[in-house]
């Protein structure tokens, strides 16, 4: 079967049949929840979140090791919530049999989008996981994986058990050079008492879609660029195997852009690790800068965010360079974000195509249209 053959397949499989997640929408990447409902996701390059950890905890040790894993079981909690997963109540034996067919499926659907192969174990009576996979994402090249895989994964399985008090530790991972990646999820007491440190987060509150979310995100025909993930694959710009995309060498991954805000909302007070998500996030530019070529800016910029679900962009040169992006992600927490991260990842883009250093002085957000407009200047 020739490349692009397989790449259709797989996405026609994965993503455009059952419509679980589209990825044929230039600006925005969903996932359907329901009929009336979608959540809204980005295509993150796996370096940045792996940088992100590795020089967060570098900075700030177990506290922020801590605060990373808190901000992974968070996340991993409002996925879940916002997606309406079944939660295990101790019910019936069909409901039960009802309720692990859709716990395997949904590990599956998390295999499909963050590893290359995945096994799980479930003790309901336990209320205990345990999970195996190859390849997944993060984890595999720092040895944390606190955000997506202990943090994130122990946070959809306390939805799941309906039950704050489950943690997660990742007990062998193929970035500490395991044959393997191994989650272990259950209530922290039991964890415990097989001999694991063991990280909290309780703070599983106020997590629920305000009434805004659906909106401020449902998707809208572009203005300036009409570039999707599947038209990126098409034109060759995004490598595909084995599942995995990549652009140069960087690998990306389809996640919740609340994620994004999530980091902020815990760091973005702390300026010495506040100021590591915009300057990491710059660095990440700059090679997807490099992996562009010769590429012009003004139009590579905008639709490489436009397929990694960014919004619509416009770039704009007068005696200042000036950024506008229309459509772009919307949660809660957007009234206090500071776009650290999506403001060093375009400077870096723009600072390696332009060959000139590019710093952007202000980012201001509005809603005023109905939509989450940026102006970057």
């Amino acid at each position: 079967m020739r490349g692009t053959d397989r790449i259709l397949s797989w996405f026609l499989r994965k993503a455009i049949i059952p419509r679980t997640i589209r990825l044929d929408i230039p600006g925005f990447i969903v996932e359907r929840v329901e009929a009336e409902s979608d959540i809204r996701n980005v295509l993150l390059p796996e370096a940045l979140i792996g940088n992100l950890e590795r020089r967060i905890v570098d900075q700030a040790g177990q506290e922020g090791v801590q605060r990373l894993y808190s901000v992974g079981k968070r996340f991993g909690y409002r996925h879940a919530l916002i997606s309406r997963l079944p939660v295990w109540e101790g019910q019936s034996v069909f409901q039960k049999r009802k309720f692990l067919s859709a716990a395997h499926f949904v590990i599956k659907y998390i295999g499909s989008v963050y590893s290359s192969d995945i096994r799980e174990v479930i003790y309901l009576q336990a209320k205990k996981l345990t999970i195996r996979a190859n390849n997944f994402v993060v984890c595999r090249h720092n040895g944390l994986g606190l955000l997506l895989t202990s943090g994130g994964v122990a946070g959809i399985w306390a939805y799941a058990m309906n039950d704050h008090t489950v943690e997660g530790v990742q007990t062998a991972c193929e970035g500490r050079v395991d044959a393997h990646c191994e989650v272990v999820c259950a209530p922290s007491t039991e964890i415990e008492k097989e001999g694991h440190k063991v990280y909290h987060e309780r703070r599983l509150t106020h997590l629920a879609l305000d009434k805004r979310y659906r909106d401020f995100n449902q998707p809208r025909k572009l203005e300036y660029t009409e570039t999707s993930v599947q038209d990126m694959i098409n034109l060759g710009v995004f490598g595909y195997e084995g599942g995995v995309l990549s652009l140069g060498g960087e690998r990306h991954f389809v996640c919740g852009a609340s994620l994004v805000y999530m980091l902020e909302e815990e760091f973005g007070g702390d300026t010495a690790v506040g100021r590591v998500l915009r300057e990491t996030a710059c660095e990440q530019g700059r090679r997807i800068g490099a992996a562009a070529g010769r590429r012009d800016y003004r139009r590579f910029v905008p639709e490489y965010l436009a397929a990694c679900g960014w919004g619509d962009t416009l770039i704009s040169e007068s005696a200042r360079l000036k950024l506008r992006v229309n459509f772009f992600p919307w949660t809660k927490w957007a009234d206090t974000a500071s776009f650290a991260i999506f403001k060093g990842l375009v400077e870096g883009m723009l600072s390696e195509l332009r060959q000139k250093r590019k710093k952007f002085r202000a980012v201001y957000g509005d809603t005023k249209a109905g939509w989450l407009t940026l102006q970057m200047s």
